[in-house]
């Protein structure tokens, strides 16, 4: 009876001691990525019993990976958990290391993880862009007193002459009032926009990077007139985490998406989509612009 006893608290024992055993685990979202292209890697630390000490991940760097953002460290009971985002700059294969997580009695490392970075291919036969201009030195003002005081001198004299005049004659001048311009609706500019080009078939009359910068600037200023969203300084990522609070179906995100990515493989990668892609993502446009449309609603009138 006793031994039997004696057989159960061990198993037991041994079972409690499984179940708060700690564990690491890092894993990225992809595998390839283009050069300086980002992805994230995750790390999840199990630490049932609080014995882990200093978190690893500190500077600019993970082997030869570049750290954009580390996330904060979330705590969920025991468990630890971090997001980084990466990114590299040169092609090849490299090696996410084992990361070593040093806990009271053990040390233990996260598995290698390969990542793959692939290069853009370059078209020869595109357009050489043109070399930069020069530099203009800082304005000065000091550099300019001169002419600064002579026309102010003739500015003020120019003054004291009118206001003598006006004195002495004491003749009101009648003030022409403009009436003011028709408000122009942030919706109906866009559409007007993707409207004019349309009619001049931009997409096959127009250089392929400067369409796409058309196209898309058009859905760029729509965003920042109707929903003060700075989309015009905004990165693609940027802009599109920005539209996930619109009202907006997964399918007509995904034509944003679509074409906001394709613009940016146009002007940074130097892709030469077909003619028929560049009159599809001006539908792509409409789309969208009909998608973002603010909705009115009507109340409806108690009889």
């Amino acid at each position: 009876m006793k031994k039997g006893l004696l057989f159960i608290v061990v198993l037991l024992f041994a079972f409690g001691a499984q179940l708060k055993a700690q564990t690491v685990i890092a894993s990225v979202d992809t595998n390839q990525i283009l050069i300086g292209e980002q992805f994230t890697l995750t790390i999840v630390v199990d630490d049932p019993n609080g014995e882990m000490g200093n978190w690893p991940i500190a500077g600019d760097t993970i082997n030869k990976f570049e750290i954009i953002n580390a996330g904060p460290v979330d705590s969920n009971n025991a468990q630890l958990r971090q997001e980084i985002i990466l990114t590299l700059f040169d092609s090849g294969y490299y090696v996410i290391e084992p990361i070593p997580f040093v806990f009271e009695d053990k040390e233990l490392k996260t598995e290698p993880i390969t990542i793959q970075v692939n290069t853009i291919v370059v078209d020869a036969e595109a357009d050489i862009m043109d070399i930069k201009a020069p530099i203009q030195a800082p304005f000065n003002i000091w550099d300019y007193w001169i002419i600064i005081a002579i026309a102010m001198g003739v500015a003020l004299l120019i003054a004291t002459t009118i206001f003598v005049y006006s004195w002495l004659t004491s003749a009101e001048e009648e003030k022409v009032v403009e009436p003011p311009k028709p408000l122009i609706l942030p919706f109906d500019k866009a559409i007007k926009a993707l409207s004019i080009i349309q009619e001049e078939r931009a997409w096959d009359t127009e250089k392929p990077k400067q369409y796409y910068i058309r196209l898309t600037n058009v859905i760029r200023e729509y965003l920042e007139e109707e929903y003060q969203i700075p989309a015009m300084e905004f990165t693609t990522d940027e802009t599109l985490s920005a539209t996930k609070t619109l009202k907006i179906t997964e399918a007509e995100r995904e034509d944003l998406k679509q074409l906001f990515t394709q613009a940016d493989l146009v002007k940074f990668a130097k892709a030469k989509p077909t003619v028929a892609e560049g009159e599809m993502y001006v539908k792509y446009a409409h789309r969208i612009l009909l998608a973002l449309k603010p909705r009115v609603v009507e109340k409806e009138v108690q009889k």
